[in-house]
């Protein structure tokens, strides 16, 4: 994604994120609920770094922590969803929606390569599938049908 500054994110998919998610179906989901609700996916986008930033790293290599990298992969979604809902009254009741949004989430920041299924390899969290899904919900109507 390049901006005026200059590149501000840089993601890359196979189409299917894993057996459960398209890509292209789960950017589109993501960017309406994005659109939605703009102040949660900003602040939301910004805690994940701050607040992850370090944990997540043990997902780039897995090798040098592999207790923690493995416990990581296996409890990302929650930690997200924590996140989500941290501060939020009312959400809990939505809480099975917002879990699937996470997962959702989870599968776009987390891209696949080379079209391989990869079970049990650990990828890398990349917050930039975040940022592709806040830019399109900040700047493009197209999935309303509307035009700029």
């Amino acid at each position: 994604m390049l901006k005026p500054g200059g590149v501000a994110a840089d993601w890359v998919s196979a189409w299917e994120l894993n057996r459960d998610h398209s890509a292209v179906d789960a950017i589109q989901r993501l960017v309406k609920t994005f659109a939605e609700e703009d102040e949660r996916s900003s602040a939301f986008l910004h805690h994940i770094g701050e607040r992850f930033g370090d944990l997540l790293s043990l997902l780039d290599d897995p090798g040098k922590h592999p207790e923690q990298a493995k416990f990581l992969d296996n409890n990302l979604v929650d930690f997200l969803l924590a996140e989500r809902l941290k501060g939020k009254e009312g959400a809990i009741r939505n809480k099975a929606k917002l879990r699937a949004e996470m997962e959702e989430l989870a599968a776009v920041c987390r891209p696949r390569r080379n079209g391989s299924d990869e079970k049990n390899v650990i990828r890398p969290f990349v917050v930039d599938g975040a940022m592709v899904v806040k830019f399109l919900a900040d700047n493009g109507s197209w999935y309303e049908g509307k035009t700029s």
